[in-house]
């Protein structure tokens, strides 16, 4: 990794993921919206309406986290935005291992498995100047930077 980095941020997910997300929640939508008049919902104890609205909300905190969730790399830290922040002091990194498949990075996210004394952490990006730090922390190999925008970008 680079003396010179402060600190650089990008999105975790890339384009791609985000539209086919975003499609699959005006599908989700749609067929809630076809789907409820049909039911008679008047019949139910409020333990049932407990078990539909809880998966329902998580599945739209997990679109908000594919949409806003940000990757930071600094020269200490690892950071990577969503409800719960994931934070590692790089010096506390005991075992990294990046995980990317080249040809696939529009719908695969490259991800950077890391194992610290507090667990075993996973950090996604679809940054390419935060994926070629990475491949520096994991390889310890520089390549060129060529280009810093994101996968699938439009």
């Amino acid at each position: 990794m680079s003396d010179s980095l402060e600190s650089i941020s990008g999105p975790s997910f890339p384009k791609t993921i985000q539209w086919l997300a975003t499609l699959f929640m005006l599908v989700f939508i749609y067929l809630v919206i076809t789907i409820i008049p049909t039911l008679s919902l008047i019949d139910y104890p409020w333990a049932v309406y407990v078990g539909i609205a809880l998966p329902i909300a998580i599945f739209f905190f997990g679109y908000g986290y594919i949409l806003k969730s940000k990757t930071t790399l600094t020269n200490e830290k690892i950071i990577q935005s969503w409800i719960f922040t994931k934070e590692v002091d790089l010096k506390d990194i005991t075992q990294i291992k990046l995980i990317q498949l080249h040809s696939l990075n529009w719908i695969i996210v490259p991800r950077l498995m890391v194992r610290t004394h507090r667990g075993l952490f996973v950090f996604q990006t679809a940054d390419l100047m935060i994926l070629e730090n990475f491949r520096q922390l994991a390889y310890g190999i520089k390549t060129p930077k060529e280009n810093t925008s994101s996968f699938g970008a439009s």
